[in-house]
């Protein structure tokens, strides 16, 4: 079963001792399963010197373990019950000087090509004079000690 562009791959002992190496602290099963499965190809690619594809690898895993049922098995960190949600009450409220989200834009915030807030941009970007906040303040009226 090998895609196009990739070899027929013979799973010896010592390839598969390796793939269990490589499969140390990352589960192909769960949340994580694509991540860690990155991270073995990376591992078992760097110790057997080839390049061994994940598809190759997960067509492997299929053949030795039934992953499917371990991925629907496989604990979630987190509760996934779903819930009816809504906002207290107390959001519904708008701070004063504080904009509706469900009003519009007023027409001084709107720029000549009609995006919001394209003035806002340009004051910004007029009062900061090229500096950014995190770049240190250059003083050339500095004392020296000598």
């Amino acid at each position: 079963m090998s895609r196009s562009g990739e070899q027929d791959l013979v799973w010896t002992p010592e390839l598969e001792v390796s793939l269990f190496h490589s499969m140390h602290g990352y589960k192909p099963v769960g949340l994580n399963k694509h991540f860690n499965m990155i991270c073995i190809q990376f591992r078992l690619s760097r110790a057997t010197g080839r390049q061994i594809s994940t598809h190759q690898i997960w067509e492997h895993l299929r053949t030795m373990y039934d992953i499917e049922t371990l991925d629907e098995n496989e604990c979630l960190p987190f509760s996934n019950d779903e819930k009816d949600f809504t906002l207290p009450d107390d959001y519904a409220k708008v701070k004063p000087g504080m904009q509706s989200p469900r009003q519009p834009l007023s027409p001084k915030d709107e720029g000549p090509s009609g995006t919001p807030h394209e003035n806002v941009r340009k004051r910004l970007r007029a009062s900061s004079n090229g500096s950014s906040p995190s770049s240190p303040t250059v003083h050339t009226n500095k004392r020296r000690r000598t």
